[in-house]
This record gives structure tokens, sequence and C-alpha cells, in this order.
């Protein structure tokens, strides 16, 4: 990678990666670049960026390759090993919290003042013994709002429409299955309101589930019926002990 070769050697590469993801015309604005696997080390591992050029390319590659410490050297060694992964770079429209005047009830909506894209992030939880009898939970939508994100349910369907959700809930349990997952995962993806496409960023084996409002819990709990979190982990738990005997 070092020498007098390297402007060429990255410039040879971002053509490679830019290529791989459909040309130019398909990567506008920019590329982005992450860990193909998530360490425990959150604040070691190597950093997600956007890419514009080689140049840029470079820089992240000196950024990962240059720590001094253990830590960061181990963390930079590990993903090395689990290779990292580039995806197109495209907006993503801003979803906010509102109340409605007349029934008091809190709705999400999408906030074109500030951008005019139609895709939203999302998280799908799928649960299940095995591939094949996976189920996928209604998805939720991250919002932005008060200095802070995070993933709200879209039960007035104001942002997917019931035909999209029911696209997502279908998509994410296929990628489940192909996947092979068991148990349960939640699915972190992008897609687009208008006709359910889907890009899936990240499949989480281990999701957050220290508080009984966590993104899972509150998706099996819109469930009809409902699973609250007391008996998704009973289950979870019931599955686990199948497949540790099966």
């Amino acid at each position: 990678w070092g020498g007098r070769a390297r402007t060429e050697r990255a410039k040879r590469l971002w053509l490679d990666i830019v290529g791989s993801l459909g040309g130019a015309n398909a990567t506008p604005r920019g590329v982005r670049v992450k860990p193909g696997m998530k360490r425990a080390e959150r604040t070691t591992r190597p950093p997600v960026a956007r890419l514009m050029d080689e140049n840029d390319l470079f820089e992240y590659v000196q950024r990962v390759g240059g720590g001094s410490t253990s830590a960061s050297a181990a963390s930079s060694s590990s993903a090395a090993r689990n290779g990292y992964l580039f995806e197109p770079f495209f907006e993503v429209a801003r979803a906010t919290t509102t109340t409605t005047t007349t029934s008091g009830a809190k709705e999400l909506v999408l906030d074109e003042s500030t951008s005019k894209s139609r895709w939203v992030e999302v998280l799908v939880t799928v649960f299940g013994e095995k591939p094949g009898s996976l189920v996928a939970f209604a998805p939720s939508v991250r919002t932005r709002g008060g200095g802070e994100t995070r993933f709200a349910m879209d039960r007035a369907g104001t942002v997917l429409s019931a035909r999209v959700s029911s696209d997502v809930r279908d998509r994410a349990r296929r990628v489940a299955d192909a996947l092979q997952i068991e148990g349960f995962a939640a699915i972190n993806a992008f897609v687009n309101v208008d006709n359910g496409e889907m890009i899936v960023v990240d499949v989480d084996t281990v999701p957050p589930m220290t508080s009984s409002r966590a993104d899972v819990f509150a998706q099996a709990l819109a469930e009809d019926p409902p699973i609250d979190a007391e008996t998704f982990c009973a289950r979870a738990l019931s599955f686990a002990l199948v497949r540790r005997f099966r």
C-alpha cells in the first residue's frame, strides 16, 4: 500500500469499488465504508466514513491502520481479517414525531423542509425458532428531534404505508432466512417510502435489550396478539434450548 505507487494503487482500488457498486452514476454522493463485523470495543473499532474519491480512501486507510495504541492496533487487525463493506452513500429523510390536533396522538412525519429524500432508516425484529418459521415484526422508523435520534413505531402509517410496511416485513424475513438466523435478530435497513425498496445495513444478533422499552420489545408489544418482554425472553430461551439439544 505504501511507497511511491500508493496514489496509483488507491486510484485503482477506488475505481474497483465504485465499479462494483454500479459506477459513478450509481454513487453520485460518494461511498460509505464500514467494518465487515462489529466489535464489542465500540470505542476502538474502525470508524464508519463517507468517501468521495481515492484521496478520502487513502486517508481512511491511514486513519484505520495508523493507530499507535495496542487497543487500536488490535481493532484494526480484527477489522482487516473481517474485511470492510462499501455501499453507495445517499441522503436519508428526516422523520420527526408530531402530536395531532384532533386526537392528541403522536404521529411520524417526514420533514421535507430539510430534504426531499424518500428514504428512511428502519429497524425490523425477526423472531422464531429457525429459518422457515421466523416472523418479522412491524418496522420502527429512526426519528430525530430534541438533539437525539431514536426508533419509533409508525402506528398511524403516516411514513410507511400498510403496503410498504408489509413489504418490509416480508423482505426482512427473507433476509433472515437467507442468513440462517435462529431465535431473534434486529435488521437495520434503509427503505424507500414510495415503493418499499430495502437496502440492508446490518443484522444485529445481539440487539439492545437492557430495558423493557428497548426497540425489540416495543415491536413485539405492537404485534397482534401483543408479546410482552417477559414472554419474548421466555420464548427466546426456549428456542435456544431446543437449538442446543437439537
